[in-house]
């Protein structure tokens, strides 16, 4: 090597080492291209903060991030964020939900809808951040916290009652709006819902009370206690499952009755024991999809309950759970109820569209109304906040004070030919009276609840699920 060469080779080194060094100073110490994923906004949709920079893709060590990696709708600085916690897993984590895609199609449907116009003010898009709750009330509880410090999201949907009660403690008190499509107990009517000065509640719910659906069942299973009727009650120990076998069990009085606990996803083997041992004459089981085909599955080479007249409700409303059956001949003409979806052009247009969409038919699963419902009632709620000219900050206080502006005034349907009507008339500051694909929403400004219609529905081996009765909310 010359002379020449080796002062050019000389120089290069030092050129490298310098480069390298106001590299270094400038990866260490006090850079921060982001604390949380909203951070990435501007920069990328694909793009989440990890270790204080913004990469493409989930983070592969990030737990909460694997549970939150699907996103619907459309992502940007100017985007509008939305969470949606739903059972894509049972609480092990391993096993499959059918609830949480059947919900997650129905978000998917109106949120596409809702970006076609444009979202808030016909320039606000919305993004949906959708997580895997497990349905388990600590996990989504978890997930929750994770979501809305590092997503920032103005509000959630939630699933069940136990999700809802949990993930409450996390947003009522940072300001975050809560909207369940599916939570019934009976409880949430009267738990915490806002913070002090609060204009409007924080926790709302697109589902009906339990505190309707159980005075229904105890109604449809009165008539037959006279004629010495023995219940067997096996029921889920969780929110959901104590509070609508406690709204049944004062409706019913003194009919003969007993209840069999089991825990959620774990073995119900003692109660299905127990229930054999009591030789019902009718079984009311109140329990999620898994368990629910766990029981049915394990019952079927047990005669005393196989002679049983079975009596399901809302969960239980899916036909993954009797498709998954090994045996049906002794579920023949089972009956069961859930919150109604009244028919209408609301109703009819959702199911049209859905089917179009997705390939099935909402009929055939619980609160796939309700969820599409409730992605509506958020956006509409955001319309308000914003005002006409968007010069107000869209937050969860503000969305809660919106919800109250939508069961009163003109009447309106949720559906996609509406929605520009809808949007400008809240935006102008004017109050709708909305009816939904699921039916009425006439909320209650103080508890965020609206009554509902419950329907009773049938299983038969030839027709699978049908919808035979509607009746309205009980005195």
């Amino acid at each position: 090597m010359t002379a020449s060469a080796r002062h050019l080779l000389r120089f290069a080194l030092v050129v490298l080492g310098l480069a390298l060094s106001s590299a270094c100073s400038l990866a260490v110490g006090s850079f921060e291209e982001c604390k949380a994923d909203a951070d990435c906004l501007a920069k990328g949709v694909d793009l989440v903060c990890s270790q204080k920079m913004c990469v493409s893709g989930v983070p592969s060590d990030d737990p909460m991030a694997q549970r939150c990696s699907r996103k619907l709708g459309i992502g940007g600085a100017n985007s509008i964020v939305l969470g949606a916690l739903l059972p894509f897993t049972t609480a092990n984590g391993k096993d499959d939900d059918p609830r949480g895609q059947t919900r997650a199609n129905a978000i998917q449907l109106a949120v596409d809808e809702i970006n076609q116009r444009q979202g808030v003010n016909g320039k606000r898009p919305f993004e949906v951040v959708v997580c895997d709750s497990s349905g388990d009330g600590e996990k989504a509880k978890e997930v929750a916290d994770w979501l809305v410090q590092t997503r920032q999201p103005v509000a959630l949907i939630a699933g069940g009652s136990a999700e809802t009660i949990a993930i409450s403690a996390v947003t009522v008190d940072r300001g975050v709006l809560l909207m369940s499509a599916s939570a019934t107990s009976a409880e949430i009517t009267s738990m915490r819902k806002q913070r002090d000065g609060d204009p409007a509640p924080l926790v709302w719910r697109a589902a009906p009370s339990d505190a309707i659906q159980g005075k229904v069942i105890a109604d449809l299973l009165l008539p037959e206690a006279a004629a010495g009727t023995r219940i067997a009650e096996m029921i889920v120990d969780d929110p959901y499952g104590q509070g609508l076998a406690a709204v049944f069990e004062a409706r019913y009085g003194a009919g003969e009755k007993q209840a069999f606990l089991f825990d959620k996803d774990g073995d119900p083997s003692l109660a299905i024991a127990q229930a054999e041992a009591y030789a019902p004459t009718v079984t009311l089981l109140i329990g999620f999809p898994n368990d629910v085909t766990a029981i049915l599955n394990a019952v079927a080479s047990k005669e005393a309950l196989r002679r049983s007249q079975w009596f399901f409700t809302d969960s239980a409303k899916s036909s993954a759970v009797f498709s998954a059956l090994a045996d049906t001949a002794f579920l023949e003409g089972a009956r069961g109820t859930a919150p109604a979806t009244l028919s209408g052009t609301a109703y009819e247009s959702f199911r049209t569209r859905y089917r179009s969409k997705f390939n099935a038919d909402p009929n055939d699963t619980s609160f796939t109304a309700h969820s599409y419902d409730a992605t509506y009632l958020l956006a509409l709620a955001a319309s308000w906040a914003a005002t006409s000219a968007g010069d107000q900050p869209i937050t969860g206080v503000r969305m809660a004070l919106g919800l109250t502006h939508l069961s009163s005034g003109e009447p309106r349907s949720l559906e996609l030919s509406e929605y520009i009507t809808m949007r400008n008339a809240l935006e102008a500051g004017t109050s709708i009276n909305v009816t939904g694909a699921s039916g009425l929403l006439d909320f209650d400004p103080v508890t965020g609840e609206a009554p509902s219609s419950i329907e009773v529905w049938k299983y038969t081996q030839a027709g699978g699920i049908s919808n035979v009765e509607i009746r309205p909310p009980p005195k």
